[in-house]
């Protein structure tokens, strides 16, 4: 029986371990043995020594890892931190990740879209040809489309947004994109 484990106790006596059946006994207390006896000497015999077990000092255990928070959490509570302006009396928006997973896509399409159109817009000069009028109101149309799936109350912010001028619009569309943290993340958080 030399697959067995010796583990010193405090107490001088030594629990024995044996790993093919399971069966464990102090050797050193009578009432422990098995009932065959025990099966070598609690210190080893001079021609075997006993096997000698160090168990893992605590500052050898490696410090447990924080876990790993979640994704949508992180950037959600990052963007709560980011104190952006919305330009006075516009509707509630809903953040993105807050949203539920079918709007959530369907919102992150919307947003890449007003990106997509508002790179195209003109961006000086007079709205003089058929082309910038198109390429300036896609790009408005856009925004719009995707401020109304984020917006907390539709209606409101269809009354809102009938009533202001582009650019104040446009103000709320990258001020939510800013606050929300929808644009380039930082080279850290990748």
């Amino acid at each position: 029986m030399s697959d067995v484990q010796r583990f010193p106790k405090p107490d001088g006596s030594v629990l024995v371990v044996d790993p093919n059946t399971g069966e464990s006994w102090t050797e050193g207390s009578a009432d422990s043995a098995p009932k065959d006896g025990p099966r070598e000497s609690p210190f080893g015999t001079p021609n075997k020594p006993a096997t000698v077990v160090e168990l893992p000092k605590a500052e050898d255990k490696p410090a447990p890892k924080p876990p790993k928070q979640d994704v949508t959490a992180e950037m959600a509570s990052e963007a709560t931190r980011t104190a952006v302006a919305y330009p006075a009396g516009s509707p509630d928006l809903l953040s993105v990740l807050r949203l539920p997973f079918a709007k959530r896509a369907k919102a992150m399409r919307l947003y890449q879209e007003a990106i997509d159109t508002w790179q195209k817009m003109p961006t000086t000069g007079l709205l003089d040809t058929a082309d910038k009028l198109e390429r300036y109101f896609n790009g408005l149309v856009a925004i719009d489309n995707f401020l109304e799936c984020v917006a907390a109350n539709p209606q409101a912010y269809r009354n809102w947004v009938e009533n202001v001028e582009d650019a104040v619009f446009a103000d709320l569309f990258f001020a939510y994109v800013t606050r929300v943290g929808l644009g380039e993340r930082s080279s850290s958080s990748s």
